[in-house]
């Protein structure tokens, strides 16, 4: 059935009805700061129900997502990959940020500070919920204070937050218990209508909404006729296709009924997607780095560390081992944010391993994580350097649990690392002596003073201050950035034209998408191909 906004409070009923109806999501959430998620073996169906050849029609198929029936669909708990796709469409949050990680404006005007702790929020009028009621602030207050529950996906960047009170219509206050000068990059918090927030599929503001099926399933995406931004979207209606397993997804792609996926295809836990299909990649802040073993070792040595700092070839690893699909960079931040110091970057200049020579001989152990091959193959690759500039290196590929242990033991000189970084590109985790990624206890005077001021900054300040910063942390190189991960977007050949996502919101303003329009600028055609 069609929903118009006179059926908006049947819709409402019926959704709180499935609340009830569908279970909570069960996924490992795999984005936490940790060099490494552990590898997720995927789902598998023992019979997958698949169509007997020749049974779909040859037609033309509508604009179709995946989705996991079972695992609902509330933004601040559904950690189900696929599904979290489809979020963004529902929900908007504050803020948001672009593909160069600058922050926008969104269901938020904006959030200022008292320069003491208290913040004001002040969000725009004139957005409706699909049911046709209006946004206000008791209805950000509720989603905040579900997004800081235990079991949010946001709970730990919203661990600072208190004292909410609504002071207006569009107004509220709140203290946050950590001195940042600018707040709206970790706000971008998806808003859903109060008294909603803690069922399987909330009632949102976003340019889509559910279209239920009799038994009161989700069938399908229609356009929200009361959308605030007014705008036309490229399709009025987008199928979904359920799917129990990843490997009906995987079915459901390859025969061309699913239009597009989302992947990291260098990920441990990547689907094996294989055809022909269309990539198109987009900037994402996993950063893929070599941490130090500061306390024993060689890379007690600042000497050592800054030598195979200059001799790091991020190029090589970036284009070849990545297959491209990852960004160079020398810095905590990535090349696209406006907090990236390309001067700086450049003075790294071309590899050089002469600063080596005065350690041949010395031994090296690298330790990562045997479950990405691209990562060993990237580890293989850093030993090699090592040993051509004259000393012994030895790869440590462990299981996921022994990587971890022997990280925590302190059983390596350098450990190759992946971690999802905070939209600010807040690297505290490395560098706080309690920090989740500071395995050898390293301190350092000048990196705490400048990541102090990094945080406290606002506005034109900010980017000195992350200069000071990416300085501070060159010249100490306790960890020693790569790259940045890029995920990508398969799609049937064809089905895509322009295009632009972030990795919090794979349908970036999707009003200026193009579907199945000519064919964009730097997509690359995959036949044959499995991810690792």
């Amino acid at each position: 059935m069609n929903l118009t906004p006179h059926t908006g409070r049947r819709l409402t009923a019926l959704i709180l009805a499935l609340c009830l109806l569908l279970s909570a999501c069960a996924d490992p959430y795999a984005d936490s700061e940790q060099p490494e998620a552990p590898a997720q073996s995927p789902e598998t169906a023992s019979e997958p129900a698949y169509p007997e050849e020749g049974e779909e029609e040859q037609q033309e198929q509508p604009f179709t997502l995946g989705y996991y029936e079972s695992k609902g669909l509330n933004p601040y708990t559904c950690n189900n990959t696929t599904n979290q796709s489809l979020l963004r469409l529902l929900y908007e949050p504050l803020f948001q940020q672009s593909p160069s990680f600058e922050t926008e404006n969104c269901l938020a005007l904006s959030c200022v500070s008292d320069g003491e702790g208290q913040w004001t929020l002040t969000l725009r009028d004139g957005v409706s919920f699909w049911n046709g009621e209006t946004l206000n602030a008791g209805d950000v207050i509720a989603s905040l204070e579900q997004a800081a529950r235990s079991g949010s996906l946001y709970a730990d960047r919203l661990a600072p937050l208190g004292a909410l009170r609504q002071t207006g219509e569009h107004s509220l206050t709140f203290t946050w218990s950590e001195p940042l000068g600018d707040l709206t990059p970790l706000l971008e918090i998806p808003v859903v209508q109060a008294g909603t927030e803690d069922g399987d599929m909330p009632m949102g503001t976003g340019p889509y909404l559910p279209q239920l099926d009799e038994d009161g399933g989700v069938e399908a995406l229609t356009v929200h006729p009361n959308w605030w931004q007014g705008k036309t979207l490229p399709t009025e209606k987008i199928t979904l296709y359920p799917v129990s397993d990843s490997d009906l997804l995987i079915y459901g792609f390859e025969s061309g009924q699913i239009t597009l996926v989302s992947t990291d295809l260098t990920g441990s836990n990547s689907l094996g997607y294989s055809g022909s299909f269309e990539v198109r990649d987009y900037p994402t802040s996993y950063l893929l780095y070599l941490g130090c073993n500061t306390k024993n070792g060689p890379c007690r040595e600042q000497a050592f560390r800054l030598a195979f700092q200059s001799a790091l070839d991020r190029e090589t690893i970036a284009d070849r081992l990545l297959s491209g699909h990852a960004d160079p960079s020398p810095l905590t931040f990535h090349p696209e944010s406006p907090w990236y110091d390309k001067d700086l970057a450049r003075s790294f200049g071309e590899p050089d391993a002469s600063g080596l020579e005065p350690y041949a001989g010395e031994r090296v152990t690298i330790l990562v994580n045997a479950e990405s091959t691209f990562r060993t193959a990237i580890a293989d690759f850093l030993a090699e350097s090592l040993e051509e500039a004259g000393l012994e290196a030895e790869v440590s590929a462990l299981s996921w649990s022994a990587y971890r242990a022997a990280l925590e033991a302190g059983e390596y000189d350098l450990y190759l690392g992946v971690v999802k970084l905070e939209p600010n590109f807040d690297p505290s985790p490395f560098f706080n002596l309690d920090g989740s990624l500071n395995f050898s206890g390293f301190s350092a005077d000048e990196i705490n003073a400048s990541l102090a001021a990094y945080l406290a900054a606002d506005g034109e300040r900010r980017a000195d201050r992350a200069y000071d910063l990416s300085l501070a942390v060159s010249q100490a190189a306790p960890i020693l950035p790569l790259c940045f991960l890029k995920h990508s977007i398969l799609s049937n050949w064809g089905s895509l034209g322009s295009y632009a996502a972030t990795q919090s919101n794979l349908f970036y303003h999707i009003q200026d998408w193009d579907l199945g329009g000519p064919a964009h600028t730097g997509e690359q055609e995959t036949e044959g191909r499995t991810a690792q």
